[in-house]
C-alpha cells in the first residue's frame, strides 16, 4: 500500500499525461446539534432556559440572547460528559419541562 492510500483525506487522481497528483480537500465540520429550548421569564427578573428533551441541561441568564448563549454551553458540557463516558446523549420523547404563560420557545443550533 503506497503512502497516499493511507491517508483518508488524500485523493489520487491520474493526470491526462500520466502523472499521479495528489488533491487535498476541506474537511467538512460536523453537522450542527439541534434543540428545541425553552426560555421562562423569572418573577425576580432574567430567564430560566431548559433544553426541552435533554434532561439536565438548564441554564439562566438576565437577557434572551445571554441564556441562549449559556444553554449552548450547558449542552455542550452535557455532550463532552456523555462523549468521555462513552454513553449517548439523553434524550426523552416527552418534554422535561412544562411551559407557563409568558416562555419562549426557541430552536438552539450548537456545533461541537
Amino acid at each position: 500500500m503506497n503512502e497516499l492510500q493511507e491517508q483518508p483525506h488524500i485523493q489520487q487522481v491520474t493526470a491526462p499525461i500520466g502523472r499521479v497528483l495528489s488533491l487535498r480537500w476541506k474537511q467538512e465540520s460536523p453537522p450542527p446539534h439541534e434543540f428545541l429550548a425553552i426560555a421562562c421569564p423569572e418573577e425576580e427578573g432574567g430567564f430560566s432556559i431548559f433544553a426541552a428533551h435533554i434532561p439536565g441541561v438548564i441554564s439562566q441568564a438576565e437577557t434572551v440572547d445571554e441564556a441562549k448563549a449559556h444553554i449552548s454551553e450547558a449542552f455542550m458540557g452535557m455532550l463532552e460528559a456523555c462523549r468521555k463516558r462513552g454513553e449517548p446523549l439523553p434524550y426523552s420523547y416527552q418534554p422535561v419541562v412544562e411551559t407557563t404563560p409568558g416562555c419562549q420557545r426557541l430552536w438552539i443550533s450548537v456545533y461541537g
